[in-house]
């Protein structure tokens, strides 16, 4: 069964004003692209810097590709690798320690009087 594609009327032909629009987007969709490079693919104004941008383009996805499949093999084949070391230290240095006391209240004075008396 021969199906009717949107684009196309009931002679085959494609309407040239839907043409122009479908072209129009594409253009617009290949300009805004994020994916670099895209851009000259289709809108350099010689054949040889499309191919060669598409070239470049190519080779990009492609190695873009092996280095994605080797990561996600490489995580799937759970690697597991840890190293240890110990060293001896014959005298560490320990660096100066002042302790703050911010209690309102010394030990002393409470050992020395009587509790009562601290709180007065």
């Amino acid at each position: 069964m021969n199906g009717v594609s949107p684009e196309r009327n009931e002679s085959g032909i494609q309407d040239p004003f839907e043409a122009a629009t479908i072209k129009q987007k594409w253009n617009n969709n290949v300009e805004s692209a994020t994916l670099h490079g895209m851009q000259h693919v289709f809108s350099s104004p010689t054949t040889l810097r499309r191919i060669v941008w598409a070239l470049f383009l190519m080779v990009g996805i492609g190695y873009f590709s092996f280095q994605c499949t080797v990561l996600v093999k490489k995580y799937f084949s759970y690697p597991v690798s840890t190293k240890a070391t110990l060293e001896h230290e014959s005298s560490p240095e320990f660096p100066a320690v002042t302790i703050c006391n911010f209690n309102m209240v010394r030990q002393s004075v409470v050992d020395a009087n009587n509790f009562e008396d601290v709180l007065r």
